[in-house]
């Protein structure tokens, strides 16, 4: 019997969704609610691991504070890593009387990017939590078993580590770990993310500045990781 792992900060219905489903079924899966450092639903012997998203407020904000790119960061040498955005891109009208300034082209740079520059991570969009639930079941379908990850051993620094955003700026080309600290000295990775997005990559520079940090930390080449992830100039 496999276990299906469900974070325990998850909304309720999520966890009745996944149990009624396996009970109608008669799957032979249990479902277990605890804490979890990485992802929100976990097939921890498929080595599977889901990031829920809900794309009229949750999705949207964690790109804005560059959340959901710590996320993806942290997944990304996972064996079967996903984020599945609930919530369709035909309800757009509605995701922009939410998020204000939030364009349709945008979505799409964001959906684009975490599919092709986070490693294993791979994006998909379904209409509702309900097919969420079914598309996780589905992965595991087509995962092949026996997939032994051993999250608590091997991601203990992901899930013990005192400063996330260290791990995070180590992920940007051309920072090394001593950029790395003084980075996140000076300014949070969700921090340094959301200035990107919103004053684009040139204002990081400025924004690193103003906190007293030399500009030079964020080089050449970082500044054109960030252009290639889809950030503005």
């Amino acid at each position: 019997m496999l276990s299906v792992i469900i974070d325990s900060n998850e909304d309720k219905k999520i966890v009745n969704l996944f149990e009624k489903h396996i009970e109608k079924n008669n799957l032979d899966f249990e479902v277990t609610v605890k804490p979890l450092p990485v992802g929100d639903v976990v097939i921890e012997e498929q080595g599977l691991f889901v990031e829920r998203k809900k794309l009229y407020s949750d999705f949207v904000n964690s790109l804005r504070n560059g959340h959901i790119q710590s996320q993806a960061l942290a997944m990304s040498e996972l064996p079967h890593p996903f984020v599945i955005v609930s919530g369709y891109v035909e309800h757009f009208a509605a995701v922009r009387a939410r998020c204000k300034g939030y364009t349709i082209d945008q979505h799409l740079g964001a959906m684009s990017s975490l599919n092709c520059n986070y490693g294993n991570v791979r994006c998909i969009n379904v209409e509702n939590d309900t097919q969420l639930m079914k598309m996780v079941f589905a992965l595991s379908r087509n995962i092949e078993k026996g997939v032994e990850v051993g999250v608590i051993e091997r991601f203990r620094k992901t899930m013990n580590r005192a400063e996330p955003s260290i791990d995070a700026y180590l992920a940007l080309e051309g920072v090394g770990e001593s950029k790395a600290i003084t980075l996140n000295e000076l300014c949070s990775y969700s921090a340094f993310m959301k200035v990107c997005v919103d004053g684009g990559v040139n204002g990081v520079q400025k924004y690193v500045k103003s906190l007293g940090g030399a500009s030079s930390l964020v080089n050449k080449t970082t500044k054109e990781y960030l252009l290639k992830l889809g950030f503005e100039e």
